[in-house]
């Protein structure tokens, strides 16, 4: 058995919530720093396949060892071991990430060059952030290696990257789907992954729970279902150009995946569309409001907003198998009024009321946004019990 460590993308609490609903009890996640997750896993395969699966992870590092107080000497002799080691002729290509090590001086890469150059072998030392090599690098050139140094309360992890986020995996089902609506289509496929995958948690890992998408758009999260092997698909959209993309998408992936799923996709409102299935798991994010609102008319928003969502949670207790889970996204909004005072918009207060029709929050909830973003995203993870 190897211990591996995950480096999580921008939300680190959502991408290890993902990483522990992905790995199930079956394998044990410890919080190791605040931007990684921790495994012990039988290989470098069982770590990459992991990694496939996640959308908000972006490397796997192998731990070579853990020192308390490791001298440079240390350093350089593991680091050179390890890359001799997975070096096939004479020549070792590599590059240096640094990751929770900011209080510390930069260490010195080329000490390693030095020390490979002195043992006989012809070097290149790739440059770049202190993160790490560029992703795109490690992914399209197998032959360059990364030593990771990584700090933690227990001493320096000294490891090697097995794997990166195929980011023109990504990139290419985003792109070459047939139907796409920059406006309607919002959520990130990454984003999507996470919030199924958070969802899946609640359901056996071979099990084909009915998933169902009330707020479909181009289908991002029905085509995300596809790609973690899951075939019990429902979608639904007021618009029906929307459902008539998301059926043309699903049909389109399913191909590219050789797999063969018959979705139903509805239009009609979001509070009377009946599925012919009891549902087993929602994930969506529906209307959130314009994405830059003007400030003085934020509370009549949400209280528009409010009464949408407050229809569709209605509606879905007749959809919704008991035990049901939903994963979905909720607006935050700070505005700031003519005096500076802060003012912050969300639906805590809404989602707590939800427990007159049965629902309860399953989670503490997780904020999801880019820095500039005026609305952010809140997932909040839900379970739905019928009331007798």
């Amino acid at each position: 058995m190897n211990i591996y460590h995950f480096l999580f993308g921008n939300t680190p609490e959502f991408s290890l919530a993902e990483l522990r609903a992905v790995a199930r009890s079956t394998i044990r996640i410890i919080h190791t720093h605040e931007l990684i997750g921790t495994a012990e896993l039988a290989s470098d395969d069982q770590a990459i396949a992991l990694l496939n699966q996640l959308g908000g992870t972006v490397k796997v590092i192998r731990e070579l060892d853990l020192l308390e107080k490791p001298s440079n000497e240390d350093i350089i002799e593991i680091a050179t071991k390890a890359l001799i080691r997975e070096t096939e002729k004479d020549k070792v290509v590599y590059g240096l990430a640094e990751i929770g090590r900011d209080h510390l001086p930069v260490f010195d890469a080329i000490s390693i060059k030095n020390h490979l150059k002195n043992l006989g072998y012809k070097v290149q030392l790739k440059d770049g952030p202190r993160g790490g090599v560029p992703s795109a690098l490690l992914l399209h050139k197998s032959f360059v290696q990364e030593i990771c140094l990584i700090g933690t309360n227990s001493g320096t992890i000294i490891g090697k990257t097995v794997a990166v986020q195929n980011i023109d995996a990504w990139t290419e089902v985003d792109r070459e789907k047939p139907y796409a609506d920059r406006i309607k289509g919002m959520l990130p496929p990454k984003v999507a992954r996470m919030m199924l995958n958070w969802g899946l948690e609640s359901f056996d890992i071979d099990s084909q729970p009915v998933i169902y998408d009330p707020f479909c758009g181009s289908g991002t999260v029905l085509l995300e279902a596809l790609a973690v092997g899951k075939t019990n698909l429902v979608g639904s959209d007021l618009d029906p150009v929307a459902t008539k993309g998301t059926k043309t998408n699903i049909a389109w992936y399913s191909d590219v995946l050789t797999m063969s799923v018959t979705p139903e996709v509805m239009t009609g409102e979001v509070s009377k569309v009946t599925p012919t299935k009891k549902i087993d798991l929602i994930v969506t994010e529906p209307f959130l409001g314009k994405p830059r609102p003007n400030p003085a008319k934020v509370p009549y928003i949400f209280k528009g907003l409010e009464r949408l969502y407050k229809g569709a949670f209605k509606h879905w207790t007749q959809v919704l198998a008991d035990k049901a889970t939903i994963v979905i996204v909720m607006p935050t909004v700070t505005i700031e009024d003519k005096s500076g005072k802060k003012h912050t918009f969300s639906m805590k207060k809404f989602i707590d009321s939800l427990g007159n029709l049965g629902y309860t929050t399953s989670s503490e909830p997780i904020e999801y946004s880019r820095s500039q973003a005026i609305v952010r995203r809140t997932i909040y993870k839900l379970e739905y019990n019928k009331r007798s």
